[in-house]
């Protein structure tokens, strides 16, 4: 803020330059006048180049642009003369007004006139800020209010100007070209001047708001203040353009040539096009007197913050000295601006404003909304603000969750990332600046934002706490919360949707449209509906409510069974496996989110820059033909001359021509750089893993505080892949050809014949029970933070059916894009129609290339990819961290800060093996083998451990203590489920799995034999920890017999039960099921029906 102060005032110096300058006329830039000392480069209209003419004798003549008019002559190309030339105001700035030099190396001398208009702008500064907002309260009456009045006349003189029309055409006109917002580069200017045109960064808003009483409506201020900035910006840009538009006709040359910004528009173009009014003057000292004031009310709200850090600081020295301190600061930031009115200035004022006005302000607002919504708390904060604007209910704060959590910072780190990614030295015009200039530039951005770093760890090493997580964090349990060991979750809905997250994920998108194509179409709903109600809502209500009622995760929670705690290890091992592959789908899907913004998308053809060979084609080459010619001689053809010489191909002896679309060899040779077997294992694809380090920092930032802060960050990863699937289904059916897909996905085409193959019932069964995330340990995990009393009944149903429905909503959506590009192509939908990666890096990308404005949908693709995933996520990682802090509490539950930082460190080293050329067979082994028996395995083993070991009965029970009692009918249904159809349905379901088993690929290419005995490997370790630790568990029960043995090992431990003593009631008193001792006694034998 101090430097733009200083630097800013000379612009206001440069205006009350232009105003005394404005008291004459003509004005003295209406033309080159010998008395301010106008060069020979100098002319109103631009000079016709001369031309360098080779003679018919072989001599060279310099004639103009007249003599080969009259000769009918041509200046051959690159024998142009461009004569130097300045217009009269460009020369008045430069030569006059500046007296600049030729660069930042030549400083000259001060101006001496700048000098006083500095001097005179302090002196109005500081006078109306001599008694604070009690004085620049009232200046502002003039100063804010008297731009609209000049933007106002200015306008009605614009408009009735000759040619007016023809700038506003330019401006918003006819001529808007709506192509551009395909353009990513577009975009990126929009966010940059909302975020520096309302201020935000620079304190002032936060000092000028500190003013106000307490009760003030700041939401409806902000509105007001907001829209009022934005129109304004729309009204000056009529106002300006239609001047703009005289100034072209008048030179009869486009608006484009005419139009500036910055420095070039405001003392050069815009002061030439008011030289070519009547009452010239006049206009001059209106528009100018507006400039002043326009910068006047700028630096009342800058040295007010000033002026105030300042007073709060040290008030009981300044507060009475307060007229001491406005002189003292001005009188030195008079000083430090005499810089800028040297002859060099204007470099030093574009220097500053490079460096200091750019990224020094997106970094302070990040950190504003990291400090406010994450550190401080979003909760917490919106009831500070109700506290002075009353309060709201859920859904009005709903927007402003999604954007202080993630949106908005989302948006600032993309502006800001991008912005020093495409990093260039900065330049006045044509004048470059020197290496040292642009270096100490950098040391001026450092020198600002080193505080932050340097306070924290000042503030880390002054707080109290015996580990350095202590100092860092606070504890990460609310005041709210009942279970002031664990936590809660902050509010019922962060639960919800973060479950619906964590269900909710890419398989939803990718897998179940082509089953459901595949299987029959609408046909498929029938087994997918009653597999939900017999396997996924069984299964999903016995996980959630087994996690809330212990409040303990997928480990510890096995105190109800310690012969079975090896399932919640096994539970850990696959979700630690899975997530560290997973996330890589995250890494692809940053990199094609960040190609997406240029035009036209680099899959849209197949371009040589991105090495395109000669078999990528947007449409399948015809194949040849070995033809036996009447000589008996072999000669190859190709269709056309087949079809010209009415001759066939015979059998056997079309030669296919090798084919991939642009989309296919651009994930395969650019984003995976793929080898050609898992034994070629390639080298490390460093921007992949430059891809997935942000995707492992996300998640970790989202879980520092667990789900505290997880909970928050899902109200946007889980509500935006619905507003981009809705938007994506509008975009889908407008297309042509959109109800053949939708006929085919799930119309007229539906063949329910395919009821009768045991395939369907299998593929609905599965998809169900991965879709719901059952047997991951997630759903124990994110249940466990519940309130003992929440009914989990209710949300059971609510996230399986929105799970269930998401699925076939987003079927809608895939099928109707597919179904156009099976229209563009004169394709059947059954060619175009894939799952999994194919359908999501090669299929859906190649059809996005082929819409309007293709950049934006595939932004808002790939980005809604990235959210499904996140959820996913975060719910994986959460499971890993709750089983480590629940089995070893007092050393880590005070350092989760450390625990979480280590083990996405770990995660993303161990997960640079899928970022390397072979990545992608890693990783869709690890999904064959991993994703698909050991869930089942511990489904079943869940099912026969609460329902025939621990007992339905008193798992019924425990149930009802949370959610209240229910009739036996209520209950029968759970019963018949958890005792007897699921688990029967997933015996089926595993053994068929086994039986038909076949070794993976990844398209045409085979897993080598030691690959596939890798992955039995990888199956074997993460299952025989069961075993194993039953093993223990029965070795070291007490009893003489091995039955007896096994018998004590089933019986739960003497802490299971609710976690909190006010909750376990008369049966958890003194332990598990004291008065029902004699049924527990033969746990393993007994169903407790």
């Amino acid at each position: 803020m101090t430097f733009a102060n200083i630097s800013y005032t000379c612009i206001i110096a440069y205006s009350l330059y232009y105003m005394s300058a404005s008291l004459q006329s003509p004005l003295p830039w209406a033309d080159c006048f010998s008395w301010w000392g106008a060069g020979e480069t100098c002319s109103r209209t631009p000079k016709d180049p001369l031309c360098n003419l080779t003679l018919d004798d072989g001599y060279f003549e310099i004639v103009n642009t007249t003599w080969l008019h009259v000769n009918n002559e041509t200046c051959p190309n690159g024998s142009e003369i461009n004569i130097p030339h300045q217009g009269p105001s460009e020369q008045y700035w430069d030569k006059v007004v500046l007296r600049r030099t030729s660069s930042i190396n030549e400083p000259g001398e001060i101006v001496w006139y700048l000098a006083l208009c500095l001097l005179l702008a302090w002196l109005i500064v500081g006078a109306a800020l001599s008694k604070g907002v009690k004085s620049s309260g009232k200046v502002v009456y003039f100063t804010a209010t008297f731009p609209y009045v000049a933007l106002t006349i200015l306008l009605i003189r614009g408009v009735t100007l000759e040619g007016a029309f023809k700038g506003i055409k330019f401006y918003i006109g006819s001529q808007s070209d709506f192509s551009k917002l395909a353009d990513a580069e577009v975009w990126k200017d929009a966010a940059t001047q909302i975020f520096l045109s309302i201020s935000v960064g620079w304190g002032s808003l936060i000092t000028l708001s500190s003013y106000n009483k307490f009760h003030n409506n700041c939401y409806r201020d902000s509105i007001i203040i907001c829209v009022v900035n934005c129109a304004t910006s729309v009204f000056a840009g009529f106002a300006i353009f239609s001047t703009l538009g005289h100034k072209a006709h008048v030179q009869n040359r486009p608006v484009s040539e005419v139009a500036q910004s910055g420095f070039g528009l405001v003392f050069i173009a815009y002061p030439e096009a008011l030289t070519q009014l009547p009452w010239a003057p006049f206009w001059s000292i209106l528009f100018f007197l507006m400039m002043i004031t326009l910068g006047l009310d700028t630096q009342f709200g800058g040295l007010e913050t000033i002026f105030t850090a300042l007073l709060d600081q040290f008030p009981k020295f300044l507060r009475s000295r307060r007229l001491y301190l406005i002189t003292g600061v001005s009188l030195l930031f008079y000083f430090l601006s005499l810089l800028f009115v040297t002859q060099a200035g204007i470099y030093w004022l574009n220097l500053v404003d490079h460096f200091c006005a750019g990224w020094v302000l997106i970094i302070i607002a990040l950190l504003e909304l990291i400090g406010l919504s994450w550190i401080y708390g979003v909760n917490r904060f919106i009831k500070d603000i109700e506290m002075m604007i009353g309060e709201r209910n859920w859904l009005f704060w709903l927007w402003w969750r999604a954007c202080w959590i993630f949106i908005s910072p989302c948006l600032l780190a993309t502006v800001l990332i991008w912005s020093l990614a495409t990093f260039t030295p900065p330049t006045y015009g044509s004048v470059e600046y020197p290496v040292w200039a642009t270096a100490l530039g950098w040391c001026m951005l450092i020198f600002c934002i080193m505080w932050i770093p340097i306070i924290a760890i000042v503030r880390v090493v002054q707080a109290e706490g015996s580990t350095l997580c202590q100092a860092v964090t606070n504890e990460h349990v609310g005041e709210s919360d009942e279970n002031v060991e664990r936590g809660n979750w902050s509010l019922k809905t962060d639960y919800l949707l973060s479950m619906i997250g964590c269900a909710v994920g890419l398989g939803n998108v990718w897998r179940f449209p082509y089953l459901a194509y595949r299987n029959g179409g609408g046909a498929f709903l029938v087994p997918y509906t009653l597999m939900l109600a017999l396997v996924g809502i069984p299964m999903f209500f016995l996980e959630s409510s087994f996690g809330q009622f212990a409040s303990l995760g997928p480990v510890a929670v096995w105190k109800a069974v310690p012969m079975l705690q090896g399932v919640g290890i096994t539970m850990v091992l696959v979700t630690s496996i899975s997530d560290i592959s997973y996330t890589c789908i995250l890494a692809y899907s940053l990199y094609y989110l960040f190609a997406s913004f240029q035009s036209p998308l680099p899959w849209a053809d197949c371009f040589s820059w991105w090495g395109a060979d000669e078999t990528c084609s947007r449409t399948p080459k015809d194949p040849h033909c070995n033809l036996t010619l009447d000589d008996g001689y072999f000669e190859i053809v190709n269709t056309t001359w087949l079809h010209a010489n009415n001759e066939t191909c015979p059998n056997g002896s079309e030669i296919n021509i090798p084919h991939q679309g642009p989309s296919e060899q651009y994930w395969d040779k650019v984003v995976l750089r793929r080898t050609g077997s898992m034994d070629e294992t390639g080298e490390l694809v460093w921007y992949l893993a430059l891809c997935l380090l942000p995707a492992w920092l996300i998640i970790g930032a989202a879980l520092s505080k667990g789900v505290k802060s997880s909970g928050k960050v899902v109200y946007f990863t889980a509500t935006f892949p619905y507003v981009v699937l809705i938007i994506l289904l509008i975009r889908g059916v407008t297309l042509e050809g959109a109800y053949k897909g939708i006929e085919f996905y799930i119309g007229s085409q539906s063949d329910f014949s395919k009821l009768a193959d045991a395939e369907v019932w299998k593929d609905a069964a599965t998809q169900i029970f991965f879709s719901l995330s059952v047997g991951w340990g997630s759903l124990i995990t994110l249940s466990s933070y519940n309130k003992f009393h929440n009914n989990c009944f209710r949300d059971s149903i609510i996230i399986c059916v929105v799970n269930c429905a998401t699925s076939v909503f987003a079927g809608f959506v895939i099928f109707s894009i597919l179904g156009h590009m099976a229209h563009v192509q004169d394709k059947p939908v059954s060619d175009v129609a894939q799952s999994g990666f194919s359908l999501v890096f090669i299929a859906y990308p190649e059809i996005l290339a082929q819409l309007p404005w293709a950049p934006f949908w595939s932004i808002l693709f790939f980005f809604m990819l990235i959210t499904l995933g996140l959820d996913t996520q975060f719910a994986g990682l959460e499971t890993i961290f709750t089983a480590l802090l629940d089995q070893f509490p007092k050393f880590l539950r005070s350092k989760h800060l450390h625990l979480t930082t280590g083990v996405c460190l770990l995660f993303y080293l161990l997960g640079l093996v899928y970022v390397t050329q072979t990545g992608i067979y890693w990783l869709s082994f690890v999904d064959y083998f991993c994703t698909g028996w050991i869930p089942i395995t511990v489904g079943l083993l869940e099912l026969f451990g609460l329902s025939w070991i621990y007992g339905v009965n008193g798992f019924i029970k425990d149930i009802e203590m949370m959610i209240g009692e229910r009739n036996w009918l209520f209950w029968l249904w759970w019963r018949a489920c958890w005792i007897c159809i699921s688990p029967c349905l997933l015996a089926v379901i595993l053994i068929w799995s086994l039986a038909t088993f076949s070794p993976p690929t990844y398209g045409s290419v085979e897993y080598p034999v030691w690959a596939i005995a890798l992955g039995w490997c990888m199956i074997i370790f993460c299952i025989m920890w069961i075993p194993i630790v039953a093993i223990v568990r029965v070795v070291q029960a007490e009893g003489s017999t091995l039955c007896q043995k096994i018998s004590a090992a089933c019986t739960s431990a003497p802490d299971w039960g609710p976690y909190l003593e006010r909750h376990r009631g008369e049966r958890y008193r003194n332990g598990p099921y004291p008065t029902e001792a004699p049924n527990h006694g033969h746990p393993l034998v007994t169903t407790e029906m």
